[in-house]
């Protein structure tokens, strides 16, 4: 199962929404895939490396 797709379950909302505001996120952070995403959250300590 894709991430999006979780998401989209465990939030109740749907696939397309998830998609949607993922694009917005990285976009406005101007990030181009997920790793950078990760990398980002790591420097700001948004998530621990265990979560990594």
């Amino acid at each position: 199962m894709k991430m999006a797709d979780t998401t989209s379950q465990n939030l109740s909302l749907s696939t397309k929404t998830v998609n949607s505001n993922r694009y917005r996120i990285f976009k406005k952070l101007a990030l181009d895939h997920a790793v950078a995403l990760i990398k980002l959250a790591l420097k700001h300590r948004v998530i621990g490396s265990e979560m990594a």
